[in-house]
């Protein structure tokens, strides 16, 4: 390769890097802010998540990035949840007075999988079944990096529940769209 191609190639990387990067820190930093506000200010530092996950899938691009973003924008659901649906049995005057609270990881699980199934929503089109299994890859991996922000919040139980009904979701999401894709090409 002659070192024009190579300076070439170098600032084509560089470029899609800095494109990635933007795009990451600016869901960082919503996540930041949403996770300061809701949950407590000590645990934004989650919001590194996000900017590590989709600071590589947008730079390596294709299927695995587009699904990754859209990942990220349905895992922000879970920033908006609030702590009271995923620990219904908790009752604020009890918490207050003796710190106490029940773990309820089923009611965290079952959010999991509603907001897994939604990701359906925001799914890009693929092509070949390849692209539209690195597309759910990306999906789960944004999901689950922006939705982890949450889980600082709760239970080491109910974390785990909401991260595999997460993945549970994702999973029926992408056997669906699958076996659609198959009866759409064989008919």
């Amino acid at each position: 390769m002659s070192a024009d191609a190579v300076a070439a190639r170098r600032a084509y990387e560089l470029g899609r890097a800095r494109v990635a990067v933007t795009r990451a820190a600016l869901v960082a930093i919503v996540v930041a802010v949403a996770v300061g506000a809701s949950v407590a200010r000590g645990v934004a530092v989650w919001a590194l998540a996000p900017l590590a996950v989709l600071s590589f899938t947008g730079w390596r691009g294709g299927p695995l990035g587009r699904g990754a973003m859209r990942g990220a924008l349905a895992g922000m659901t879970a920033l908006v949840v609030p702590l009271a649906w995923l620990r219904p049995c908790c009752d604020a005057v009890t918490m207050a007075a003796t710190g106490a609270c029940c773990s309820m990881p089923s009611i965290c699980g079952a959010a999991g999988v509603v907001l897994g199934l939604a990701t359906s929503l925001v799914w890009p089109r693929e092509r070949t079944p390849h692209d539209h299994a690195l597309a759910g890859a990306g999906v789960a991996l944004g999901a689950l990096s922006v939705a982890s922000a949450r889980c600082p919040g709760l239970f080491f139980g109910e974390a785990l529940g909401l991260a595999l009904g997460l993945l549970a979701g994702i999973a029926a999401s992408l056997a669906a769209r699958t076996l659609l894709a198959r009866l759409r090409a064989d008919s």
